[in-house]
């Protein structure tokens, strides 16, 4: 291409419009003009922002008009005058842009001094995090242009990012900086007196340090949501009523007897919910229990009609009526069971029916897709959410924010003080599980 290509600098004293007319641009203006445009073609923006990328991709030298960068919101909202653009951007001194003013059109393009580093290098990933800060505190009404205002005392901010929660995109009063130079960033946190915001004092530290705090407190926060969850479970497992007297025990089981042949004599006696017995499984005891609480005397009239023994299809075995702790311990077990999917939840190897969770959770899957697809929607360079290479668990609750108590979760168990009695459990002969203990 003929014509003149311009490295901007701070030498360009004597600035003319395509006219050559004199612009004059105000100082202040000028500094967020170059801020604006060189965060679009900045090591954060670019690699993620798909629009200016391919706007790049039209022209085989890497332009781009000046007129598509001012369609842009923000730096929109600084100037709508295209000579006060190309006039400010003659002036960075920063080396990351290059203007083209040789025809009618202005064209931008990023340095091909100045390449985008490799954000999957670990080496370079570290390098930012050592000058990036966090800080927390700010008012929730803030705007960006009062944030690098308040960073750039300490040095040149390179980008601000402003978190906010994930599905409502508030603001959550935390901002991560990332400064030109690590000195930079240890000026900012080096601080004789806090560090405030107005009269506010923030919660500062760098990165590295925010984040091993956050997966601390996490760990932290989970382990003691399970203890108290265990225990509200245990709770209410040890405040339980239910109906004594209905759970017949057998033990020297003979190694011929089958379920079947249990299900055959004690059902004859009485209306049998549930026969627990798999020898398949290695069960060397077994359980049957009654709808009403007459186990004692069903075992009595088996043994009355065998001389005192109590034979199964011809074979003795020996035979108990739960009892006190037992009995409890058993009924609590039931209540488990109903809960997490039957035997599987003593140990046993059974499969769910049904293929299990084959194919992964489908809402799961639509509501991340849903979540992508909302990402995609936004073209502008300012409305992207952030790289995840270079901020990661940005869009996350804070380990330190105030939260509610962890709570035991939705009741395994019924309400307190309600009795369990045969008539609430259902039994499923074909796979042992307990549909429900409510």
């Amino acid at each position: 291409m003929n014509g003149a290509i311009i490295m901007a600098t701070a030498n360009n004293s004597h600035l003319t419009d395509e006219a050559n007319k004199p612009v004059s641009v105000d100082n202040d203006l000028t500094k967020k003009i170059i801020r604006q445009v060189e965060h679009y073609f900045g090591d954060f923006n670019l690699p993620r922002d798909k629009f200016l990328k391919s706007k790049i991709r039209e022209n085989s030298e890497g332009w781009v008009d000046v007129d598509v960068l001012m369609t842009f919101n923000r730096l929109k909202e600084l100037s709508a005058e295209r000579t006060v653009i190309v006039s400010a951007l003659k002036q960075s001194t920063s080396g990351l842009l290059e203007i083209d003013d040789s025809t009618d059109s202005t064209k931008v393009r990023r340095s091909s001094t100045k390449p985008l580093p490799n954000f999957n290098e670990e080496s370079y990933r570290k390098e930012i995090d050592s000058r990036t800060v966090y800080a927390k505190g700010f008012p929730d009404n803030v705007e960006l242009s009062e944030l690098q205002t308040f960073f750039d005392k300490f040095g040149h901010a390179t980008n601000i990012f402003m978190r906010r929660l994930p599905r409502t995109k508030i603001f959550k009063g935390s901002v991560f900086c990332v400064y030109e130079s690590e000195e930079e960033s240890r000026r900012f946190l080096d601080q004789p007196t806090p560090v405030k915001f107005g009269d506010k004092e923030l919660i500062v530290m760098l990165k590295p340090e925010w984040y091993a705090d956050k997966v601390e407190k996490r760990k932290s926060s989970k382990l003691k949501g399970k203890v108290e969850k265990e225990k509200a479970h245990q709770a209410q497992l040890d405040q339980m009523q239910y109906t004594t007297g209905c759970i017949v025990k057998l033990t020297q089981l003979p190694s011929s007897l089958l379920r079947e042949h249990l299900v055959q004599i004690f059902s004859a006696r009485g209306s049998v919910r549930f026969t627990e017995f798999n020898p398949a499984l290695g069960d060397e005891q077994a359980y049957v229990r009654f709808a009403e609480p007459i186990a004692e005397k069903v075992l009595n009239d088996i043994r009355a009609e065998n001389d005192g023994k109590l034979m199964v299809n011809g074979d003795e075995m020996v035979g108990e009526i739960l009892q006190g702790d037992e009995e409890k311990i058993y009924w609590q077990k039931i209540c488990i069971r109903s809960q997490t999917g039957g035997r599987a939840a003593q140990g046993g190897s059974r499969k769910r029916r049904g293929g299990g969770n084959a194919g992964g959770d489908r809402s799961k899957r639509a509501r991340n897709q849903g979540d992508a697809d909302d990402g995609e929607k936004k073209s502008d360079s300012e409305s992207k959410v952030p790289m995840k290479t270079t901020f990661s668990s940005d869009d996350e609750d804070d380990s330190d924010d105030e939260r509610d108590d962890v709570t035991a979760g939705k009741d395994m168990l019924t309400e307190v003080g309600k009795t369990v009695t045969t008539e609430d459990v259902v039994e499923t002969d074909s796979t042992d599980k307990i549909a429900d203990c409510n």
